[in-house]
């Protein structure tokens, strides 16, 4: 995978965005997947 310093290039963002946006998206993706577990229950 790439480093978050090289999808800040790719992207033309600083690298502290991409890495803010990640964990954002890491957090969604986690308490979604939470959520499914409990409904499946």
């Amino acid at each position: 995978g790439l480093r978050f310093a090289e999808i800040a290039v790719l992207l033309n963002k600083r690298e502290a965005t991409v890495r803010k946006v990640f964990s954002r998206t890491l957090a969604q993706l986690r308490m979604s997947y939470k959520q499914q577990e409990k409904g499946m229950r």
